[in-house]
């Protein structure tokens, strides 16, 4: 996997079609539970699905819970005890209630898609992936770590309009579940921005658009997603080059620039195989404990190095190198200098 050869796909939002669930979009038409409020307290219990909706077997830590009268505004999910069937919210409840319909959508940056349709242009058993089956979200059950993650890359509309697609402006996301598989071409599966990649965070005051008709599905190398032609893949060309307007800029904005040296030196270890040239000057800090911080190495011995205490030692050599002017050696308890 050192050299990976990233896959991808396209997903079809029009086939089912699909829905795209979130904080904008279909808010109240996700997941409708009833549940019993005790004033101060930050939990839900007694949690029961309501018909015709998602229920509280999708309920994910993360998603976002509105009941007007029993919280103010909207509410965070840290935790669902599915056996006790209780929701953990993160604040208290301002009132009291019993039986009490409560609204529960995807959080911010978080997306569930129902009927998303697989597609790829030539997708075969040696041109994979052919289907979802080789898919899986990051937390999946069966994902295995030892494969890539997926990403998913869609045009984006402003908050307020999901609906109205914004011709040139892309969000990159992590496939994180698949939580149904209807089959091997359609599935549902839940989508999210990320706090750690610079590129896979959503830009604030904007969504995942509803109203266009697909996305861009590909595998990660760390944060990095492939380059894709619209005839690959079946999307508009946009979609293929949109990885590289976000990896890129967020990528070459942890570079270090001028003298900053944000990037180098930096904390921990480093092994440089080749030359290193310091322009410059260069400090060397005193070891932690008194412990040596500076040695020059040649082969198997340390014939200079600088103790904990700043003090340069020569080594012991218990040989005799070749003798040149100027140079310096200690060995055997005694010292030699070479003359010219």
């Amino acid at each position: 996997m050192a050299n990976p050869n990233l896959q991808f796909a396209s997903l079809d939002l029009s086939a089912s079609p699909a829905i795209i669930y979130s904080t904008s979009s279909n808010t109240t038409s996700f997941i409708r539970v009833t549940g019993d409020f005790i004033n101060g307290e930050n939990t839900i219990t007694n949690v029961t699905d309501v018909g015709g909706y998602f229920g509280k077997s999708t309920i994910e830590v993360g998603m976002s819970v509105r009941s007007p009268g029993e919280i103010t505004n909207i509410a965070t999910i840290t935790d669902f005890n599915s056996g006790t069937n209780t929701i953990t919210l993160n604040q208290p409840a301002i009132a009291s209630a019993t039986g009490q319909t409560i609204f529960i959508m995807p959080g911010t940056g978080m997306y569930y898609i129902k009927n998303a349709t697989f597609s790829k242009t030539g997708g075969s058993a040696t041109n994979p992936p052919s289907n979802w089956n080789s898919i899986t979200g990051s937390l999946d059950a069966n994902y295995d770590s030892n494969t890539l993650p997926w990403g998913v890359v869609g045009q984006l509309a402003v908050t307020g309009s999901p609906s109205t697609t914004l011709t040139g402006l892309y969000g990159q996301y992590t496939l994180t579940k698949i939580p149904v598989r209807t089959s091997s071409t359609v599935i549902d599966l839940i989508l999210t921005a990320s706090n750690v990649i610079p590129a896979f965070t959503q830009p604030s005051g904007y969504v995942l658009s509803t109203g266009q008709s697909r996305l861009y599905v590909a595998q990660l190398s760390g944060s990095f997603m492939p380059l894709a032609a619209a005839n690959d893949v079946g999307i508009g060309q946009g979609l293929g080059l949109a990885p590289y307007n976000t990896i890129v800029g967020s990528t070459l904005a942890d570079f270090a620039s001028g003298s900053v040296g944000a990037g180098f030196p930096f904390t921990g270890s480093a092994d440089i195989t080749g030359s290193l040239q310091v322009t410059g000057s260069a400090t060397f800090a005193t070891g932690i404990g008194g412990t040596d911080f500076f040695i020059i190495k040649s082969g198997s011995t340390n014939p200079i190095k600088f103790n904990g205490e700043g003090v340069m030692q020569f080594a012991n050599l218990n040989f005799t190198p070749t003798a040149v002017g100027g140079g310096i050696y200690y060995s055997a308890s005694q010292w030699f200098l070479g003359v010219d």
